[in-house]
């Protein structure tokens, strides 16, 4: 079981890493995904109380579950891991209270130790992985907001709703979140950090906009709609394209919907 590793541009025009797994390797990662680091995630998350923030990754749930947690908040602040998966290591692993055996630390990781970006189940060894880190989040603005706080990660993104817009109590959660991220060894982007308020419209979460009431596509989403229909009544080989897009537009959440299991 082996993988190649090569790089593609991104489009602020840095270079992101991939490590593409080769089939047999890759239906390895997939049983074990599918087998064993699901079940284990979902029993780990529930026991900490901390499986209702997760939605990358997590049957039955996508980023319009995520934002909807957000709905009727006054403001939301938005952060981002640095180089997420490059970072997650098997000491992160470890420290979440799961041990990787000798063969799934061969086959799961990178042979530098890290959840390799292409890897099947590098997704959910980052949500193991994260576990102390929101359970550590959490329990803070359990304290410091009356409980009235909604928090939820997406991959490498982590939003925080609250109905306080003192800027000064923004800033503390802020820096507590990049100081607890730290104790946990995870580095935050700071420069992709930012806050959306509710009295100066819709916030956009993960690509959808949130109001008080409901979650509704962006002006972004319904342009797209627009120009990609306009360009399948000349072109029908666009036609998957456009069903795509008006599916992300109805803002769907996932068949089955899961919040709380």
């Amino acid at each position: 079981m082996t993988y190649n590793e090569h790089t593609i541009k991104k489009k602020n025009g840095k270079i992101r890493k991939i490590v593409a797994p080769d089939k047999e390797l890759k239906n390895y990662q997939r049983k074990e995904l599918d087998d064993v680091l699901t079940p284990k995630f979902k029993m780990m998350a529930n026991s900490f109380k901390v499986y209702d923030c997760f939605h990358g990754f997590v049957p039955r749930r996508n980023s319009v579950t995520a934002a909807a947690q957000h709905i009727g908040y006054e403001a939301t602040i938005m952060f981002d891991f640095a180089d997420f998966f490059d970072t997650i290591t098997f000491d992160h692993i470890q420290r979440a209270g799961y041990t990787l055996n000798a063969e799934q630390k061969e086959h799961l990781l990178h042979k530098e130790g890290y959840c390799a970006q292409g890897f099947p189940s590098s997704p959910m060894l980052a949500n193991i992985a994260l576990i102390p880190f929101v359970v550590d989040m959490k329990n803070w603005l359990s304290i410091h907001t009356d409980n009235d706080f909604a928090i939820t990660l997406y991959a490498d993104d982590i939003q925080i709703s609250i109905n306080n817009t003192d800027p000064s109590y923004w800033r503390e959660i802020r820096d507590t979140l990049y100081r607890k991220a730290e104790e946990h060894f995870l580095t935050i982007n700071p420069s992709k950090t930012r806050i959306r308020f509710a009295k100066y419209g819709h916030r956009r979460i993960l690509g959808v906009n949130v109001t008080s009431d409901s979650v509704l596509p962006t002006r972004k989403t319904n342009r797209k709609v627009r120009a990609v229909a306009h360009q399948v009544s000349t072109d029908n080989t666009k036609a998957n394209v456009l069903g795509g897009l008006r599916v992300w537009q109805m803002c769907h959440y996932p068949k089955g919907i899961d919040f709380n299991l």
